[in-house]
């Protein structure tokens, strides 16, 4: 290779993956089974499968695309966690368990099960939320969904934003015999929160 790949980390269970090609990766350590995490599973390893890629420590992180080209996802990172893929050119997770950067530049700060997947987009954290919009956000909850090209939700749950720019502040949740959703549907519309809101 033309740029060094630097590989730390545990390889007793599965040695970390550096495919073929790729150049400037770094796996920075982690991959040692601790707590709930065996070590004994299929995809407990690490791995790097596009130039310039990073993992920074954590358990089974994968950054790039395992599709053979080592140069359509580069400057992917994980910087630590479990189970996490940023799988797309700069895409970036933070920490937290099973989250997905998906989107160019997109980012996970934490939390669990949640999805970056389109360009630029953010989720804070909070568990199995979904910024699926270009440039959408999701700042945190559950089950909150920013579907639409800038669109966000801040917080709450069960919270869809699929207008164009459309915003919810929070609200919704599954107290109280719920869920009890809001959604901001028209473009450039906006909840701050309550429950059942449509705008």
């Amino acid at each position: 290779a033309t740029v060094p790949n630097i590989v730390g980390g545990l390889a007793a269970f599965h040695p970390s993956v550096i495919s073929s090609g790729v150049n400037g990766a770094v796996v920075a350590g982690g991959n040692a089974p601790a707590g709930p995490v065996s070590g004994g599973s299929a995809g407990d390893f690490h791995a790097v499968y596009d130039s310039d890629g990073t993992v920074g420590g954590g358990f089974g992180n994968k950054a790039g695309t395992d599709n053979g080209n080592p140069e359509d996802a580069p400057f992917a990172t994980v910087a630590g966690g479990v189970f996490h893929f940023a799988n797309n050119y700069a895409a970036t997770v933070a920490g937290g368990g099973g989250n997905t950067a998906a989107g160019s530049q997109s980012a996970i700060g934490g939390g669990a099960a949640n999805q970056a997947a389109n360009t630029q987009a953010t989720v804070g954290g909070g568990v199995n939320n979904r910024a699926t919009g270009s440039r959408s956000t999701i700042g945190g909850g559950q089950n909150n969904f920013a579907t639409n090209t800038h669109s966000a939700v801040a917080g709450g749950g069960w919270n869809t934003a699929s207008g164009i720019s459309s915003f919810i502040g929070g609200g919704g949740g599954d107290t109280f015999g719920g869920p009890w959703p809001n959604t901001a549907g028209g473009n450039w519309s906006a909840i701050l929160g309550g429950w059942n809101n449509s705008a």
